[in-house]
């Protein structure tokens, strides 16, 4: 399963141009790898052979100094040229390990951000942490299992096997029995074993999504004086995953002695043999202990497998884990040969669109038509969970309609380059404000990497943000802490307006950008949205619950349970006595939510 799951993903690499021309080099440096620890174990297990013949010399009644010479000589130079090999072998290895745990690394998170929202929305912070983190952390112990500790000790273990019948057969025989019955013993250790780490697993993955909301959310749970409650809940979760470890291990140390109890028999057998091989042929004193100095230092290999095995089992299900995660199908895909619009002028246009999100029952968006000219602006209303945000999700194509069809300048979103979509066409500013820990300059630059000081300005006077920034410590390159924490929201709001303006979008998404503010940076904010929607630069979708947002907008769509219900202007619909004069009316009263 694993395999075949794992040729799949490689199949995907080879396909993606980013990680295509990778392949071919970790391959090679793999390759050579392997050669340099199949070499070097020879020359490990070889280099005890002259012991026998300076042994076999040193017990003959007259001695040959110089042959003993030689070989002392011998002993010298093969020990040397293991060093030497070792050194020479830890280059590549270590290029090859660091390779692959780039490339590794870098994939996988390349593939989380291609993932679609639908995804994203179903695992938390916390989630996505334990899944991807842990795992890929859990991935780089593996690879070093593999190129330092594990094929090395199995090499080993093969070369002694295959020498200590060079010696004599009787010794080989107990060799290949003593692998055997190990690898039996581990087989079926781990075959039991597999299931209780799982369980494992399972009960910790809550468990650190748990604490990541406690770290994310600590002043919320600070400021509802509920440490105790929430501790406690930990601690909960906590005992039950220890106590299922208590019945883990004991299991685990129950095979771990049925394993040593193979080493103390194999030792048994192993001495009888050379007792008993004085009935069958004398052995020489050398071949005597070259048999159980070899044997012993398998000895201490086998012990070394049983950590291995348990790493290594752990490894492959954190990979099979993250393949199946980088095998996922996006449900919103870039055409094969996707198409742009000659000279983009922002014609929106919604056709009998309806959308049901993943899971639900209830259509989230129903048959809606509405044909939005360049250069316009429209604002949505309606109750929360009316479909307002919904409909915007659409546009960006974080999901692609269940019917009916979304055209940019007459050309269906779903054989539009999306990509080139959101990054050249589309600018959003959202509720959530996101920023990142760096200086604010670059923050308003996100969006255009490219952009002069110039432009990061002229974008950032066009926010109303211009003045609050340079009366900052250090300006445009004040850095504004974790997710923007050294401002305010307001002046978060207006970074995020900003930012999304320096591109000079053709289609501006405004979902509420003033809803949470203070009447200042609201007042600040809206001048912003108002001479946007006065220099008519971009066609601009505006989401509000507050009507002054939306009061010059050129037309409003009112929505009610994913509907389409009422379109028209300020004037016109508060004139209907419809639901935007119900809405209108709420607010006023203060009881719109």
């Amino acid at each position: 399963m694993l395999l075949r799951q794992f040729r799949q993903l490689i199949a995907i690499m080879r396909d993606d141009p980013s990680i295509a021309y990778e392949l071919p080099i970790i391959r090679r440096y793999a390759l050579k790898t392997f050669a340099w620890l199949f070499l070097t174990e020879l020359v490990l297990v070889v280099q005890f052979y002259p012991i026998k013949f300076f042994l076999d010399e040193l017990v003959r009644p007259h001695p040959r100094i110089n042959y003993l010479l030689i070989v002392a000589a011998s002993m010298a130079v093969i020990y040397k040229l293991s060093g030497e090999l070792q050194r020479a072998m830890s280059n590549p290895r270590n290029s090859a390990f660091w390779r692959i745990w780039r490339v590794a690394w870098g994939y996988i998170h390349r593939r989380e951000l291609q993932l679609s929202t639908d995804w994203h929305v179903r695992h938390s912070t916390g989630e996505k942490e334990s899944l991807l983190g842990k795992n890929i952390a859990k991935c780089e112990h593996l690879i070093d299992e593999l190129l330092f500790d594990t094929i090395p000790v199995l090499l080993r273990l093969i070369f002694t096997t295959v020498l200590m019948f060079v010696i004599g057969w009787q010794f080989g025989v107990v060799a290949v029995l003593t692998c055997i019955v190990f690898g039996l013993v581990i087989h079926r250790s781990e075959k039991n074993l597999v299931p209780l780490r799982k369980d494992m697993r399972r009960m910790m993955k809550p468990i650190e999504a748990y604490g990541t909301e406690m770290t994310a959310n600590w002043r919320t749970i600070k400021a509802i004086g509920r440490e105790d409650d929430f501790s406690d809940k930990n601690d909960k979760m906590l005992i039950e995953l220890w106590e299922s470890e208590l019945t883990r291990h004991k299991k685990y140390m129950k095979y771990v002695m049925r394993q040593e109890d193979v080493i103390t028999v194999s030792r048994a057998i192993l001495y009888g043999t050379i007792a008993l091989s004085l009935i069958w042929v004398l052995p020489t004193i050398g071949t005597v202990v070259l048999a159980s100095t070899w044997m012993e230092r398998a000895y201490s290999n086998f012990g070394r497998l049983t950590d291995f095995q348990r790493r290594l089992n752990e490894g492959l299900e954190s990979l099979k884990e993250l393949i199946e995660v980088m095998l996922l199908p996006p449900t919103v895909k870039q055409a094969e040969n996707p198409l742009w619009p000659e000279g983009s002028q922002g014609l929106v246009e919604f056709k009998n669109v309806s959308f049901v999100y993943p899971e639900a029952e209830q259509s989230a968006i129903c048959d809606i038509t509405l044909s939005v000219e360049p250069f316009t602006t429209t604002a949505l209303v309606g109750y929360s969970g009316c479909g307002k945000t919904t409909l915007m999700a659409l546009l960006q194509r974080e999901y692609d309609p269940c019917e009916g069809r979304i055209l940019i300048d007459g050309i269906d979103l779903r054989e539009l380059d999306y990509k080139r979509f959101r990054r050249e066409m589309l600018g959003v500013v959202s509720q959530d404000v996101q920023l990142f820990n760096t200086t604010i300059a670059e923050n308003i630059r996100l969006t255009k990497p490219e952009a002069s000081d110039e432009e990061v300005r002229d974008a950032a006077r066009r926010a109303h943000a211009h003045d609050f920034i340079i009366e900052t410590e250090h300006g445009y390159e004040t850095m504004i802490g974790e997710d923007g924490t050294r401002l305010s929201g307001g002046q978060r709001q207006r970074l995020a307006i900003a930012r999304a303006l320096i591109r000079k979008p053709s289609i501006l998404i405004m979902d509420e950008a003033t809803s949470a503010l203070d009447a200042v940076s609201q007042q600040k904010i809206q001048m912003s949205i108002d001479e946007l929607i006065a220099d008519r630069i971009c066609t601009i979708f505006i989401i509000a619950h507050r009507f002054s947002t939306i009061m010059s907008a050129d037309r409003v769509a009112v929505l009610e349970n994913g509907r389409l219900v009422e379109i028209g202007t300020h004037a016109e619909l508060a004139r209907m006595n419809g639901l935007y004069s119900r809405l209108r009316e709420m607010e006023l009263r203060g009881l719109l939510d």
